[in-house]
């Protein structure tokens, strides 16, 4: 039985986009609707166990319901794509992708290459995940080291009253996100804080915003 994985929308952080210069975009491949690629998406990421999905596309925040989703009225600007999720036992991976002038197919042609990938360990071309390699998530250029990471993770937790672990702070963008929420509710002046506590929470939550990527 395979896992049902949760989509979570983000607006593309266009900083952390490694271009290759590209400005011309292939015309439409797939015959498939959209209904059919998300569907696709999800079986794939069924298949590796995979619980949580992030997908940027070129959306500004207001376009993004509060559940993760983008509102039908959605238009992206620009049909780059990148999704990012946890795999089991290759690590956190990331699939940008430009290839097609619709942000759609490109969805597509992500969930089509982790078929692809997929089947080369099934058939025994690669072993051990190695086919993976090439799209492990890069770390942040001016990263933060890890003692200052995991030291800012508790000060967050400690602040917030959470019952978490810095590892598992540090490793998930939704428990990041959940504990950030009760911090802010925990220091903000018009819910209990004050002004000093809340200014330490935003100084903290660059510093882990920076580990994910530009923000979580």
């Amino acid at each position: 039985m395979t896992t049902r994985p949760i989509i979570t929308f983000r607006p593309l952080d266009h900083a952390t986009w490694h271009s290759d210069g590209r400005r011309i975009y292939q015309n439409c491949r797939f015959r498939s609707p959209y209904s059919k690629t998300v569907e696709l998406l999800l079986t794939e990421l069924g298949m590796i166990n995979v619980n949580e999905v992030v997908i940027e596309v070129d959306v500004p925040e207001s376009q993004v319901r509060n559940d993760g989703m983008l509102y039908a009225r959605a238009n992206p600007k620009n049909p780059r794509v990148r999704i990012s999720f946890k795999h089991p036992k290759a690590g956190h991976l990331q699939y940008p992708c430009d290839t097609y002038n619709d942000w759609q197919d490109n969805i597509r042609a992500i969930a089509m290459t982790m078929g692809a990938q997929r089947a080369q360990e099934r058939y025994g071309a690669t072993r051990h995940n190695q086919q993976y390699k090439g799209w492990a998530a890069l770390p942040p250029s001016g990263s933060t080291d890890r003692k200052t990471l995991e030291k800012n993770a508790y000060d967050m937790i400690t602040l917030s009253g959470a019952l978490c672990a810095t590892d598992d702070l540090l490793e998930d963008a939704e428990t990041y996100r959940r504990v950030y929420r009760l911090a802010a509710i925990c220091c903000h002046p018009d819910t209990g804080g004050d002004d000093v506590m809340f200014s330490k929470l935003q100084a903290i939550k660059q510093v882990i915003d920076k580990h994910f990527g530009g923000g979580a």
